[in-house]
């Protein structure tokens, strides 16, 4: 099975207009009367090329990597807020996916860890029929959560004593 480098859109975020979106670049592989699409959701700091070995746990299967907003290719001026925005990023590959001609009427399967588990749950609130089946492995129970306790644990050192960050 060959890989195809592939690019589609997504919405910017959640102010901007249908025609305000950002490219996405990603990676499809096809498989022969697959009976299914995956589509890979990375986690933070990661890439659609850091997943790629994921691809051969479903070998039988046809599999969609791309790089979230902020990570790998065209990251360029943009800002990562944890799955608020990469929902959009989802939606975009799903509606690539849908429209796609040999993978149009394929039942799509989301595989995400992480931040992509956050932004595919955050992506199918958005519309219930995105995708047919979810495959979350360890998501954040909330993005304000996981900011308000990593600075949390922040110390600043001033005149030997330590403050917290307010």
């Amino acid at each position: 099975r060959s890989i195809t480098p592939v690019a589609f859109t997504s919405k910017r975020n959640a102010l901007s207009d249908e025609n305000s979106n950002i490219v996405r670049d990603g990676c499809l592989c096809i498989k022969k009367n697959a009976p299914a699409t995956i589509l890979i959701c990375h986690g933070f700091m990661a890439t659609k090329d850091d997943v790629a070995f994921i691809r051969h746990i479903f070998d039988e299967y046809n599999v969609f990597t791309f790089d979230f907003r902020a990570h790998g290719e065209r990251s360029t001026d943009q800002h990562c807020p944890l799955g608020q925005d990469e929902k959009y990023d989802v939606i975009g590959a799903v509606k690539f996916l849908k429209e796609h001609p040999i993978l149009r009427n394929k039942p799509i399967i989301v595989y995400g860890f992480s931040m992509g588990a956050v932004a595919s749950i955050l992506a199918i609130h958005e519309d219930k029929k995105l995708f047919d089946a979810a495959i979350w492995d360890c998501p954040f129970d909330s993005t304000n959560d996981l900011i308000n306790r990593a600075f949390g644990r922040i110390k600043i050192p001033l005149f030997g004593y330590e403050f917290n960050l307010p």
